[in-house]
């Protein structure tokens, strides 16, 4: 698994890198397959409702597992959300939106549009980010 970012420019946005990891798409595939579904001619921002009915168009059956959308106290911050679920994760996919960024885990490596090779959990950017929605993937 790798996201696969744009050729020829440094600037690549967290939704659609998280799509890229998940789908194994290249980023302008998954842009373009973005601006057809959603009706934007830019993708810059990806809001959650969007992002769950790209994932849906690619048949990933996204389930959320947890959802602090209505909750904006109790959010834990991916640190925390990542020590209390780490031994129920296994070699699953999760899409995890936090505030104002998307990262994909799947078992113990963090992939986002900073990290397109991945890296281990402790080495993640935004580790104290607050968990608004988690989704896991069944593929």
């Amino acid at each position: 698994m790798k996201v696969k970012l744009k050729k020829g420019s440094h600037r690549s946005w967290c939704g659609p890198s998280a799509l890229t990891a998940v789908t194994g798409l290249t980023y302008d595939t998954v842009t373009r397959t973005m601006r057809r579904v959603l009706h934007r001619r830019q993708i810059t921002s990806v809001s959650i409702n969007q992002l769950q009915r790209m994932l849906i168009h690619w048949k990933l059956s996204p389930i959320f597992t947890d959802d602090w959308r209505y909750l904006p106290a109790s959010r834990p911050t991916m640190a925390a959300w990542m020590r209390d679920t780490w031994g129920k994760l296994g070699s699953n996919m999760h899409v995890i939106v936090t505030t104002h960024h998307v990262a994909v885990i799947k078992g113990r490596k963090y992939y986002d549009n900073s990290r397109p090779d991945g890296c281990s959990f402790k080495q993640a950017p935004l580790r104290r980010a607050r968990v608004i929605i988690v989704w896991k993937l069944n593929r």
